[in-house]
């Protein structure tokens, strides 16, 4: 499936598997590399681009949402 999705500004697609059950949507690796993706876990952010911070929440589990 694809999802369009709207990131620090900029738009784009990502592409999903369907799995049976409640499972959320996770970003490979792969695609977080493509993204020059940076997690900061100190201070709950994700860097993107072309250094635009994007602030993450984190669900009951502590799984960022």
């Amino acid at each position: 499936m694809c999802l369009p999705i709207w990131l620090a500004c900029k738009k784009g697609v990502i592409r999903a598997a369907i799995v049976n059950g409640a499972a959320p949507l996770l970003i490979s690796r792969t695609t977080l590399k493509s993204l020059r993706a940076s997690l900061d876990f100190h201070d709950d952010q994700l860097q993107v681009f072309d250094g635009t911070v994007v602030p993450l929440k984190s669900n009951s589990g502590g799984q960022y949402i």
